[in-house]
């Protein structure tokens, strides 16, 4: 059971989500590809939010 409720669960892997997108952009500003492509490719399938934009969390 968590001490949390589910919205803020969501919520918080939204705004991960919402930072590896900036954190992605950022590198590609500086030109830094290999950056670039690692924070790309970080919503891999073993990661929470699977690359879904609707990612299925279950909250006991």
């Amino acid at each position: 059971m968590s001490p949390f409720c589910p919205g803020s669960i969501i919520r918080c892997m939204r705004r991960l989500e919402e930072l590896l997108r900036q954190m992605c952009q950022a590198a590609k500003a500086i030109g830094n590809t290999e950056l670039e492509n690692k924070f790309a490719e970080a919503p891999a399938p073993h990661c929470p939010l699977g690359g879904h934009k609707r990612p299925l969390v279950a909250v006991k």
